[in-house]
Formats: structure tokens, sequence, C-alpha cells
């Protein structure tokens, strides 16, 4: 049996205290399983979605491939999480990912790849998340909401591993494609700004 890698994240290096068999053992049996069928277009979210709340985000990372989280902090809910919110009537998901990272991170973004439209069900509800990977083209992000939201952070694949329990469902969801290969992109050319 060949060897497992130590780590599918091309940028990382895993601390030297974690071997493959305990990287496989935390990412792919502690995460909850996503149910999809096919690849959905992030674009084409609001299709077809059966009832589902329709969510947009976006994917923001650093020079060094880290992942910008953002952690919200209210009485109901810790976690840390895609920046990303509803998408408003007669809005389309791209629309709604630039709004949201403006409003939450207080920077101006465009959309440069459509990773998708993932169906998630959580206990208390169920919901489509159009996924963005998105590029800052103006400011410094910062956390803007401060009675939802303390702290904004890029992370590291490894350490995201780490943070599992206080992922929300999208970010969990995200990561596990990562591990396993399987996030897809296609590149978009519009601006968005």
């Amino acid at each position: 049996m060949p060897p497992l890698p130590e780590s599918r994240f091309p940028s990382d290096n895993l601390p030297s205290s974690v071997d493959a068999f305990e990287l496989m053992q935390m990412t792919l049996f502690d995460l909850p399983e996503i149910k999809r069928r096919r690849w959905r277009s992030a674009r084409n979210a609001a299709n077809k979605r059966n009832g589902r709340l329709l969510l947009a985000g976006g994917i923001i990372l650093d020079q060094r491939d880290r992942i910008l989280l953002i952690h919200r902090a209210t009485p109901s809910l810790q976690q840390w999480e895609t920046p990303g919110g509803k998408v408003n009537p007669g809005e389309s998901p791209e629309e709604a990912a630039v709004r949201e990272i403006r409003e939450e991170l207080g920077v101006v973004a465009r959309v440069t790849g459509d990773l998708g439209a993932h169906d998630i069900d959580t206990t208390h509800f169920s919901f489509r998340y159009a996924l963005f990977e998105m590029k800052v083209t103006q400011g410094t992000p910062t956390v803007i909401e401060t009675e939802t939201f303390d702290e904004i952070r890029f992370f590291a694949g490894h350490e995201l591993i780490q943070f599992i329990p206080k992922l929300s469902p999208n970010a969990a969801n995200y990561l596990r494609l990562q591990i396993r290969g399987r996030v897809r992109k296609v590149p978009l050319n519009n601006s968005n700004e």
C-alpha cells in the first residue's frame, strides 16, 4: 500500500506531531457528509432549490493560499464561517456575495471563480450556499458588523482541521471538499466592482 500524503493543501506543511493516518481520521470521519449529486454552478443556485434558504458568499485567499474566515459571536451561535449571507429578492447569488463581503469586511471584492452551489441540511434548517472565489480589489478586511462578528483571520489548511468543531456547515463542507481534492472552480472574468 502506498504511503498516504501528508497533506492535500499544497501550501501547508503539517505540524510534525500529525501523521497521515491521524490527518485522515480527523478529516474524513469527523466532517458531516453533505449530499451533492452533481456539480451545480453558484451562479445558477436559485434554480430548483426546493424551498431551501439561498445564501451566497466568498472564499478569499491571501498570498500564501490561506483562507479568510470570520468569527460569528452571537449569544446563539459561535462559529468560524466564510463571509456571506442571504440573497435578497431580485439579486443574483454573485451580486449577493459581493455585497455581503463589502458589508461584513468593508472591502470591495470581485468574483474570480464559481466554486459551486452546495445543499446543506442542519438540525435547524436547510440551505443552498452559492460559493465564489473572490479577490479583494480595494481595502483591507476588517470586522464591520461588530454586533455579529468579533474577529477575522486567515487559516492554513492544517489549522482548519484543528477547528472542525468550530466551523460553520459551509466552511466545514469547503474543507471536506478541499481535503478530498473535490473543489471544482470555474474561472470567471467579470469584475463586479
